[in-house]
């Protein structure tokens, strides 16, 4: 949102009085100074005004004035040319806003690349031949401004000045025109054009004594905005090449980070109403040096628009809080142009040569450039570093937008997950480094041709290939067709992840065939699921070996290995240094015997993010590893899986602990008494035996863990009620506790209190009736209109319900229900029927278990006619396989016609468990 609703703000246009005012003010920052205000004349038709002059008197480095959102223009005469001196109305009662040319602001950084030069030459880079280590940003002093000057403007200037000397008032008027001819380029940044037209202006009126006083100051003026033209660009060239020699790896860049926002289609601009909301964000294909083909192409090398439609933009103001300065920079680059690290923008220009397309894009970056720099001024946008402050160096700029880029996708409206973003495509150079092009750039990168064949062995090995990703997922069921699908991967230089299923025993030397075409590409992550072959016995002591090697290959960003036995214990090889920032591995790791070789690999592994793996000791596994994440600070996210036991997950910032879900059956673990950071704990300590939990020791956990949200605790369903008391009398006095969360359960019984501040939002499930009468009962009388979850066996509950709930005035919440039908006596139907016509605009799941013979029986006629008066309620009816056909033609012959999908046989009854802890193997949720 703007600061100054647009209403609020004074009229630019408006007529004065100078007997009412005698001074305008104007503000920069803090800064705030009175101006004398001119009586108008005839030039002006009446209108006071203020001298150009005496506001830059005032702010030697004035570039523009701006009241609100409105730019303030200087005024024109009557054929729409400026008035000279230049000069601006008055607008009584107005704070005019002085736009600083922000040169002063960022001081020069200690080694940034040189600046532009003083006159800027036509450039053309397309051409020159530089080292392909070039775009990594080590040689950046190849660079220039990229700028055309319209040749229709060349000529049309040549017309004024070929008839010799100009004098009187030709020569005012010629003058007049070149200099208003330099200020425009000045404002569309074609920066040549406008050093000619200086040069030309001073060869030809220098000399001039009729109009020396006005050639003179406009001369000035020219140079004044030259200089100031210049050091802006140094500024913006700074900006600009710290954000393209930026190399991201894989795992760091999962969307394309080059965007710049431009006003949307179908609607006039009009600069009082600007709105966020008028803006779409674009991305741009990264193409340069590094998709340049062998083979001659007409295909153009340079930073453009990609083609795409763009994306409205979620949340706007933060939006442009967070990358306005970033987009700004981006924008600046696509005006001027630059060429730097391998990249090429040539300039934007309008022209008669100019496409329309061109010129219209041109207009739109003009837009969004005033729109920035407006936000800019206010205050609105967050600056282009790391800090608070000025960047002190490049490399601080360098660093500028790494995580919030990541964080982009949550800002684009009816972004589809499945979809490229901009309808580019991802591609990785030989040194790791991923940049997002068009199609056009990648096919001029990738031969169609391989891509089709990959296409084709993906399919046929029951795969998919993600071409704009460059994924690959295959299920390889041999040895012979696994070689076939290396061969054509070898060509396929374009696959990024790769994730490969190996249906058989492998052997060693399997695996050897698998390193060595993970080598030879560009992989750079990888996720297998094999199994070890057992007859390998003269491999068995080294048979990991190249699974290790596939892990610390240089390339490889992200390693994931499931199904796989003897990973760190059948390994020979020591562990390297390598790029590692994802590892997750399924196998348990037994601790004792084999925690010392993880923790060498992770000593190795100085970039890593992300640590996934099962373990025989939880807890001094996460010791060992925190340990040394203190010394790297590089882990943010660790995930220990100890089976049916107990489990861990932490998040660390800058190597501390700041978040851990911790899932334990053992009440006297180290871990309980000494974490402070958790936000999730689930206690299972009725695993095995019933255990009472002992509420002093609970107090204590929820004391030490403020910002503990959620607590999941295991135990028996006449525990539900004590234990929901007892935390919430912990609340009352842990006053700082953020505790809102509790889920209790036992077996399929469960009891959630998403607020425990509040009564409104809890909720009762009971599916599994092996609990007692009493407890029942209890329950159901405490709780009975937050059921939303029952099992319906048997009238014991049904009763309850009745007596509890419907006859007390209270209404039902339930929203899934099952029944067993064959524990339905016909007297309990009408019970249920009430229940469900209690029910009917909150139940969304509706279940029968129709588990007993049609011999057309009452009893079996009366339980069709419950099931056909219930018809547009069901989501699932289970009967016997043998009894399908028979009830099927009864439900049909009373109207019934079951839509397909709904009738299902009946699956054998599951043992009923408990919630078993799920981590990451298992799809962790709390």
């Amino acid at each position: 949102m703007l600061a100054t609703p647009l209403s609020g703000l004074p009229n630019p246009l408006r007529k004065a009085s100078v007997a009412e005012y005698e001074y305008q003010e104007f503000s920069a920052g803090s800064d705030s100074v009175e101006v004398r205000v001119i009586p108008g004349n005839d030039a002006t038709k009446g209108d006071p005004f203020i001298l150009w002059d005496d506001i830059q008197d005032a702010f030697p480095n004035a570039f523009r004035l701006q009241c609100g959102q409105r730019a303030v223009s200087f005024m024109v005469d009557t054929n729409g040319n400026r008035l000279i001196p230049l000069r601006v109305g008055y607008l009584p009662g107005a704070i005019i806003q002085v736009i600083m040319c922000r040169a002063s602001s960022l001081p020069a950084p200690s080694s940034p690349p040189p600046p532009p030069p003083r006159h800027i030459i036509l450039s053309d880079n397309d051409d020159e031949e530089e080292d392909e280590d070039d775009d990594d940003g080590s040689q950046s002093d190849n660079y220039d401004w990229v700028t055309v000057i319209p040749s229709q403007e060349l000529i049309r200037r040549d017309s004024l000045l070929s008839n010799g000397d100009l004098s009187g008032e030709a020569a005012r008027k010629s003058a007049i025109h070149m200099y208003e001819s330099f200020l425009k380029a000045i404002h569309d940044g074609q920066i040549a054009q406008a050093n000619l037209i200086c040069n030309e202006f001073r060869e030809h009126f220098s000399q001039s004594q009729d109009l020396q006083h006005q050639i003179l100051e406009m001369q000035q003026n020219m140079l004044v905005l030259q200089q100031q033209t210049l050091d802006r660009l140094a500024i913006i060239h700074t900006q600009v090449h710290a954000i393209l020699v930026q190399n991201y790896e894989l795992h760091d860049y999962p969307i394309p980070r080059l965007f710049i926002i431009l006003p949307k289609e179908g609607g006039s601009w009009d600069v009082n109403n600007q709105s966020p909301d008028m803006f779409r964000l674009h991305f741009l294909c990264e193409c340069g040096d590094h998709t340049k083909s062998i083979q001659s192409s007409k295909v153009p090398h340079h930073i453009h628009l990609a083609k795409h439609e763009g994306y409205d933009i979620e949340s706007p103001a933060e939006f442009f809080r967070r990358y306005g300065s970033y987009a700004l920079s981006l924008l600046q680059m696509l005006k001027y142009g630059v060429s730097v690290g391998g990249f090429v923008v040539p300039a934007l220009s309008i022209s008669r040569d100019t496409a329309s397309a061109d010129s219209d894009i041109l207009h739109g970056v003009n837009q969004a450039i005033e729109y920035l720099e407006y936000l800019s001024s206010i205050g609105q946008l967050a600056p282009l570093t790391m800090g608070a402050g000025q960047p002190r160096n490049v490399d601080q700029l360098r660093t500028m937008e790494g995580a919030d880029v990541r964080r982009l996708r949550a800002f684009l409206k009816h972004e589809e997950s499945n979809k490229v973003l901009g309808n580019l495509y991802r591609i990785v150079r030989k040194e790791g480094h991923v940049k997002w092009v068009c199609l056009d750039h990648y096919r001029e990168t990738y031969s169609s041709v391989i891509v089709m064949d990959l296409f084709d062995v993906c399919s046929f090995n029951r795969g998919t290939f993600d071409e704009v990703l460059g994924c690959a997922e295959v299920t390889l069921i041999s040895p012979a067709l696994a070689n076939q699908f290396y061969k054509v991967l070898d060509k396929a230089k374009f696959v990024l992840e790769l994730k490969v299923i190996l249906k058989w025993d492998v052997s060693a030397s399997d695996l050897k065939t698998l390193r060595d075409m993970i080598l030879r590409s560009n992989i750079a992550c990888f996720d297998l699921t094999c199994a070890a072959s057992s007859s390998d016995i003269l491999n068995r002591s080294k048979k990991s070996d190249p699974l290790w090697q596939i892990m610390m290959a240089p390339k490889m960003q992200s390693f994931i290995l499931r199904d796989y036995t003897g990973f760190f214990s059948k390994v020979s090889i020591p562990a390297v240094k390598n790029n590692l920032r994802v590892i997750k591995i399924s196998e348990r790791v037994d601790w004792k015997k084999d925690g010392e070789k993880l923790i060498e690999l992770l000593e190795k592994c100085p970039q890593m993010h992300e640590l996934c793996l099962s373990s025989t000791e939880v807890e001094e596994a996460y010791r060992a590893i925190k340990q040394i994440n203190y010394d790297t600070r590089m882990l943010e996210k660790l995930v220990l899986d100890g089976g049916d036991t107990n489990g861990l997950q932490a998040r660390f910032e800058h190597g501390v602990p700041v978040a851990i879900d911790f899932d334990t059956s053992d009440a006297s673990s180290h871990l309980l008494k000494d974490l402070r950071v958790l936000s999730s704990l689930h206690l299972r300590p009725g695993l095995h035996t019933r255990t009472d939990i002992d509420l002093k020791w609970l107090a204590g956990i929820i004391s030490r863990n403020a910002h503990l949200t959620k607590l999941i605790i295991q135990c028996d369903a006449s525990d539900f009620l004590r234990l929901h008391i007892a935390v919430k009398e912990i609340l009352n006095e842990e006053r700082s506790s953020n505790l809102h969360t509790l889920k209790l359960y036992a077996a399929r019984n469960q009891l959630t209190v998403m607020n425990l501040q509040g009564n409104t939002s809890v909720e009762l499930e009971l599916l599994s009736m092996n609990i007692g009468r009493d407890v029942m009962e209890t329950l159901v009388r405490v709780y009975g209109s937050r059921i939303t979850r029952i099992k319906i066996e048997g009238d014991i509950l049904m009763q309850m319900l009745r007596d509890s709930v419907i006859s007390q005035g209270q209404s039902l919440t339930l929203k899934d229900m099952e029944i067993r039908g064959s524990t339905l006596r016909p007297n309990m139907l009408h019970s249920l029927r009430l229940v469900l016509g209690q029910c009917a605009s909150t139940l969304t799941q509706l279940s029968i278990m129709l588990d007993l013979r049609w011999d057309g029986s009452e009893q079996n006629c009366e339980m069709a006619d419950f099931v056909v008066d219930f018809a547009s309620k069901w989501t699932r009816i289970m009967i016997n396989e043998s009894e399908t056909a028979a009830w099927a033609i009864a439900l049909n012959q009373r109207g019934f016609i079951t839509p397909p999908g709904l009738l299902c046989k009946l699956q054998s009854p599951k043992a009923e468990g408990a919630l078993v802890h799920n981590l990451w193997f298992r799809g962790y949720n709390s």
